[in-house]
């Protein structure tokens, strides 16, 4: 350091001014890093006076300042949940009155890598090779050195970016799970493998008792009735075999009455029994319930229909009812009804007097 003597009385008084000058210095920065490692959503702290030397005066100011732009002043610099985009040089200013000293520091900020795109579902055909490439679809982190698993339904299966399945079987497809990780984190993400089973040549038969009945894929019947009831069996084939299952079809249906009389001749006073059942054809379930009305009024809640010395003015016409509860697979449980109207008729006995007079 290079000062200038000035011109004072007394040679001691001037020496003493020279000296002074001669210790003054500005402060110097040493053993900064030249790295310093954060990682991602971190806070970054760095105290530049932890490496400063310092000068005569002491009175010591500081500033950083990142790509050429100050950021901060004072000895610490704070960056709190830095981000990758805030990485790189930043350089650190100590300044007195008698000069400065600057020195850098690359700061590393280290993040996980990602992955994206890698698609929800991948079909391939069963026997065919599966090949997923999960580098693919991963954002390298930092550090770049990046290590790669796949897991199925929870399980490791591998390692390396690459999943590869040979002649794959239908059992082996389900959810796989592809993780890449470095140190400073890691990321998954999952597939849904469909190992296919040929779709292109898969054949579909209905067969009903020895015959076939369809060959489509959904088995409709139209108007069904009560003798297309049974055991439907449906084949599904390709190239590599056939499976088949049955279903039981059972059509339920309300009972039927018929050869019910037209007309039922009874004789006052006399005892009148009709049975339903006897008309009756039970249903689908076959479980049924009897009801006979009389003038819109119940008269009776079983089969037979019964009235003890039954006068003319019970004649008429009386209906049965006969009903099953029908509980389709598809709907709303309903009532199967089957009616049936008969005339009674109540014959009148014929009555005699007989008059006595006095001869």
């Amino acid at each position: 350091m290079t000062t200038s003597k000035s011109k004072c009385s007394g040679d001691d008084e001037d020496s003493g001014v020279f000296e002074l000058m001669q210790n003054q210095d500005s402060p110097e920065i040493s053993g900064l890093p030249s790295t310093y490692q954060v990682t991602e959503s971190a806070t970054l702290r760095l105290d530049c006076s932890s490496h400063t030397t310092q000068g005569n005066p002491q009175a010591t100011t500081y500033t950083w300042s990142h790509g050429g732009s100050s950021v901060s002043r004072g000895h610490v610099l704070t960056r709190s949940s830095i981000s990758r985009s805030q990485g790189g040089a930043y350089t650190c200013t100590a300044r007195n009155t008698v000069g400065s000293d600057s020195a850098s520091v690359n700061v590393d900020v280290r993040y996980s890598p990602e992955i994206s795109g890698l698609p929800s579902t991948y079909q391939v055909n069963e026997s065919a090779t599966l090949r997923l490439d999960c580098s693919s679809y991963t954002t390298q982190g930092n550090p770049k050195a990046t290590t790669y698993t796949w897991s199925h339904r929870g399980s490791f299966v591998g390692r390396g970016a690459v999943l590869t399945r040979s002649s794959i079987s239908r059992s082996q497809g389900g959810e796989y799970t592809c993780t890449v990780r470095n140190t400073a984190g890691s990321d998954s993400a999952s597939v849904i493998v469909d190992v296919q089973c040929n779709p292109a040549t898969t054949n579909y038969t209905w067969s009903y008792g020895q015959s076939v009945f369809s060959t489509e894929e959904v088995l409709q019947i139209d108007d069904v009735n009560r003798t297309e009831g049974g055991q439907y069996t449906c084949t599904v084939s390709n190239l590599v075999g056939s499976e088949s299952a049955s279903v039981s079809v059972d059509v339920q249906y309300a009972p039927l009455t018929s050869g019910f009389p037209s007309t039922y001749r009874v004789t006052e006073s006399s005892s009148l029994r009709i049975d339903c059942s006897n008309y009756t054809t039970a249903g689908n379930p076959p479980s049924t319930s009897y009801m006979w009305t009389y003038g819109g009024s119940t008269v009776s809640t079983g089969a037979v229909l019964a009235r003890r010395n039954i006068s003319p003015d019970q004649g008429g016409q009386y209906t049965c009812i006969a009903s099953n509860t029908l509980t389709p697979y598809v709907g709303t449980p309903r009532q199967g009804i089957a009616t049936a109207q008969i005339n009674v008729d109540v014959h009148q006995t014929l009555k005699t007097s007989v008059f006595l007079s006095q001869a």
